[in-house]
């Protein structure tokens, strides 16, 4: 794969789950928060992070040298990620969803997203890049 076909293929992947952390902070910006609201939301987020790790680790499409390490490393942050949605989806009251959220750990996936797209060209700005 070409660093230009990467790059697309990064955002092509990436975008879909991007985009669904939106709902899923605004289902915990709503005053008062609700279980259902914030249980889906999370569910579609760690459904979208799990089928974005998925393609992203696709054997079928491997990565340019320049990134491989980056996007293997990435991955496995979105591993830490999709636990942490799946736990705040799991809750059984608005208490537990709310203290699960809060407790969300940053996996470092950011900053290695970070590196695959300075490293193929990409804009930084992941939320306008993935039309947010």
């Amino acid at each position: 794969m070409t660093n230009q076909a990467a790059g697309k293929y990064y955002l092509d992947t990436i975008c879909p789950a991007n985009k669904l952390s939106v709902p899923l902070d605004a289902a915990f910006q709503a005053n008062p928060v609700d279980l259902q609201t914030g249980k889906a939301a999370a569910a579609a987020n760690r459904d979208g992070l799990a089928k974005s790790a998925k393609e992203l680790a696709n054997p079928a499409h491997p990565w340019p040298p320049l990134v491989k390490e980056d996007v293997d490393a990435f991955v496995n942050d979105l591993y830490t990620d999709i636990s942490e949605a799946d736990n705040i989806a799991g809750q059984a009251n608005v208490n537990g969803l709310v203290a699960a959220a809060k407790a969300w750990k940053d996996s470092g996936g950011a900053a290695k997203a970070q590196a695959v797209r300075v490293k193929l060209g990409l804009p930084s700005d992941a939320r306008a890049s993935c039309g947010m």
